[in-house]
């Protein structure tokens, strides 16, 4: 577990309900956890949707294991640079040591 695989800075974020200041509530992303990762591209694809061309991109996320990135869920969103990474996987415990996790997201067909 190199520490200059790690190069990539990104950001994970929770969908949360927060007051408006009008007395009501919005849905506002807010910010789990920040970490350096390694950000791999593993494979995309283009298809007609409602008459237009659509491309996204599978991408696999890899960083070291901690407690807070081992609570990122599906729900969830990272970000990394202009790209909004749908999670499409939640992260998964490499070799069940605690010491590296992989998320398997998905970017282009989304606005996060």
């Amino acid at each position: 577990m190199a520490a200059g695989k790690y190069r990539d800075w990104v950001i994970a974020q929770r969908a949360q309900q927060v007051p408006d200041g009008a007395g009501g509530v919005v849905s506002q992303w807010v910010t789990l956890v920040e970490f350096w990762a390694y950000v791999e591209p593993i494979g995309g694809r283009e298809a007609m949707r409602a008459n237009q061309l659509v491309a996204d991109m599978d991408t696999r996320i890899t960083t070291r294991w901690t407690t807070d990135i081992a609570a990122i869920t599906a729900k969830d969103r990272i970000i990394h640079g202009a790209v909004i990474y749908n999670i499409v996987r939640p992260p998964a415990d490499l070799k069940s040591r605690h010491r590296e996790v992989e998320i398997t997201c998905n970017s282009g067909a989304n606005d996060g």
